[in-house]
C-alpha cells in the first residue's frame, strides 16, 4: 500500500509538471492599478533563480513594454499561452545573456549553462513589435513556438553568440501593413534550424553569418489578401523566400514556395541541396527568379526540383560562380536556359517520338482514395508530371504536333469507372477529357482535336481562332479524380493506375 501511494505521488508530480519549472506566472497576479500583464510577467522573470525556469500557463497575456530576460531564466510556455504586444516596442521578449556568459570558457564566478531555452507558446507582435530577440547566447534551444505578426522581425537572433538549436518554429503574418518584415533573421554562427515554417513575411529567412544548417524550412507567401485595388499581396512585393548573404551555410530539403526570389545567395561556399521552388500562380506573382547570386562565389546547387508555374520564370541571375548538379525542371519550355538539368533513363529507351512516354515514369503511378473521400460536393484529388517536351524536341527535332493521345490505365477499385485526363500546354492552355476505366489494363485513344478545352477553369486564356492542341507545346500531364466522376459510388473507395501517356502521329 505504501509503495502504491509513493507511485501515485510521483505520477501526480510528473503530470503537474512539478519537475519542469521553478516559478509559475500563475503565482504573480496583477497589482492594483495594472491594466495589463507587463508588470506580473517581469516580476515572474526576475523572481526565477539563476538558471531557473518560468512557466506560463494557458491564457492570453497582454504587454505594453518589452519583457527583459537578463538573468538566465528559461521560458516554458503552455502551447496555448499567448503573449501579445499592446503598444509599440522593440520586442515582446528580449533575452539578453551578456551577464550570464562572458567569452567562450567558464570563469570562476560564471559557470556556463548550456541548457537555456524558450519553448512552447505563442508570441504575437501584432505589427507593433518584433516577437523575440536573442543575444549573447551560447548553445541556446528554441522549440515549438509560434511567432505571429512580428514587425520588423518574428525572431531576431543577434550576432553576439553561437549554437542556436531551433526546431518546429512557426512564423505567420495575418494582417496588412507589415510589408518588408522578416520572419527569421539570424546574425549568428554555427547553428541548426530544423522544421520551421514561415508564412506571409516579405523575407522568410535572412542569414547574415556563417556555418549554419537550415533543414526542412518552408517559406510560403501569399496568404494575406491584397489591399483593395491591388492584385498582388503586399508581403509578396519584392519578396525573398531564403536570403543568405553569409558564408558556409547549407539549405537542405527546403521549400521556397511563392516568392519573387526563391534563393537570394551571396557570400562564399554556400549550398542549396535537395530544395524545391514553386510559385503559386493564383497569387499573381510573375517575373520571378529562382536563384539570384549578385555577389559571392562558390555556390553549389544540387539535387533540386524547380517548377515554372507562371510565364516569366528566370532560373538564375548572377555572376556565374555556381556549380549546378542534377536539377529537375517542371513545365519549362524547350527554349529555356536550364543549368544542371537532370536526364532520366526511361526516355532514352524510346526508339521514336511516337513511343515517347510523356510521364517519363519507371513504373505505373497509382492513386488510391479512401471511402468517403469525395462525399463533399466538388471535392477532388489529382497529380501532375512534367511531359519532357524539351528533351523530346532535342532528341527528335522534327517531331510534329501529333494526332492522338494514348493512355494505358486501369481502375484499382471496382467502383472507379473513369478518370479525368489533363494536358497542360504553354501559355496556360489546358485540354482534357474523361477516360473510361475497368479493373483490367486497357489502352485508350482519342484524337487531340476532340479533346475538351478547359475554359471552365479560372485563369485559362481564350483560344485563338482555329487553335488546337500541339504536342510540341505540351508541358504537363495530369489526372484528376473527384465527386462528379463517382456516380452512385461516391461513398466507396476509389483508385487508378497509369502506365503511360503518349501522343502519336508525330
Amino acid at each position: 500500500m505504501k509503495n502504491a501511494l509513493v507511485l501515485i505521488h510521483l505520477l501526480g508530480a510528473l503530470c503537474a509538471g512539478a519537475a519542469d519549472y521553478d516559478v509559475s506566472l500563475a503565482d504573480f497576479p496583477r497589482l492594483a492599478g495594472e491594466a495589463d500583464d507587463t508588470g506580473r510577467l517581469q516580476r515572474a522573470v526576475d523572481a526565477a533563480a539563476k538558471g531557473g525556469v518560468l512557466y506560463l500557463p494557458r491564457g492570453t497575456y497582454g504587454v505594453s513594454s518589452t519583457i527583459q530576460v537578463t538573468n538566465g531564466t528559461s521560458l516554458l510556455m503552455h502551447k496555448s499561452a499567448h503573449v501579445k504586444a499592446l503598444a509599440k516596442m522593440p520586442y515582446v521578449f528580449d533575452v539578453d545573456l551578456r551577464k550570464h556568459y562572458r567569452g567562450w570558457s567558464p570563469t570562476p564566478d560564471r559557470d556556463h549553462d548550456y541548457n537555456l531555452f524558450v519553448t512552447g507558446g505563442h508570441i504575437d507582435g501584432d505589427g507593433l513589435a518584433s516577437c523575440l530577440h536573442l543575444q549573447h547566447y551560447l548553445h541556446f534551444t528554441l522549440r515549438d513556438t509560434t511567432f505571429m505578426n512580428g514587425y520588423p522581425y518574428g525572431l531576431h537572433v543577434d550576432r553576439e553568440g553561437a549554437e542556436v538549436i531551433a526546431q518546429n518554429l512557426y512564423f505567420k503574418g495575418t494582417k496588412n501593413g507589415l510589408a518588408g518584415n522578416v520572419a527569421l533573421y539570424t546574425e549568428g554562427n554555427d547553428s541548426q534550424y530544423t522544421d520551421c515554417v514561415m508564412v506571409d513575411y516579405t523575407v522568410g529567412l535572412r542569414a547574415t553569418a556563417g556555418a549554419n544548417r537550415f533543414t526542412r524550412l518552408h517559406a510560403w507567401g501569399g496568404m494575406v489578401p491584397p489591399k483593395p485595388g491591388e492584385k498582388v499581396g503586399e508581403m509578396l512585393v519584392k519578396s525573398i523566400c531564403f536570403q543568405i548573404p553569409g558564408h558556409l551555410n547549407t539549405l537542405k530539403d527546403c521549400y521556397a514556395d511563392t516568392g519573387w526570389i526563391g534563393f537570394d545567395i551571396g557570400g562564399y561556399r554556400n549550398q542549396i541541396i535537395g530544395c524545391w521552388y514553386l510559385n503559386n500562380a493564383g497569387c499573381h506573382l510573375d517575373d520571378v527568379t529562382i536563384v539570384r547570386q549578385l555577389s559571392g562565389a562558390s555556390l553549389t546547387v544540387a539535387d533540386c526540383v524547380f517548377n515554372r508555374n507562371v510565364p516569366h520564370t528566370r532560373v538564375y541571375e548572377g555572376n556565374g560562380s555556381v556549380t549546378w548538379r542534377n536539377i529537375t525542371y517542371d513545365s519549362f519550355g524547350p527554349d529555356a536556359e536550364l543549368p544542371g538539368e537532370a536526364f532520366f533513363g526511361p526516355e532514352q529507351a524510346c526508339a521514336t517520338a511516337d513511343e515517347w512516354n510523356c510521364l517519363n515514369l519507371v513504373k505505373p503511378v497509382r492513386m488510391d482514395m479512401p471511402a468517403g473521400a469525395f462525399v463533399k460536393k466538388d471535392s477532388c484529388q489529382g497529380w501532375s508530371y512534367p511531359a519532357g517536351a524539351r528533351r523530346l524536341a532535342k532528341r527528335f527535332p522534327d517531331a510534329g504536333a501529333g494526332t492522338e493521345v494514348v493512355v494505358r490505365a486501369r481502375a484499382t477499385c471496382p467502383a472507379t469507372k473513369k478518370v479525368e485526363l489533363r494536358l497542360h500546354f504553354r501559355g496556360g492552355r489546358i485540354w482534357g477529357t474523361e477516360i473510361p476505366l475497368s479493373t483490367e489494363w486497357t489502352e485508350w485513344r482519342m484524337p487531340l482535336k476532340d479533346l475538351r478545352y478547359f475554359s471552365h477553369w479560372a485563369n485559362v486564356p481564350k483560344l485563338d481562332p482555329g487553335e488546337t492542341p500541339d504536342a510540341r507545346r505540351l508541358e504537363t500531364v495530369g489526372f484528376t479524380y473527384g465527386n462528379w466522376l463517382c456516380g452512385d459510388a461516391v461513398d466507396q473507395p476509389h483508385g487508378f493506375e497509369v502506365d503511360y501517356v503518349r501522343i502519336v502521329g508525330r
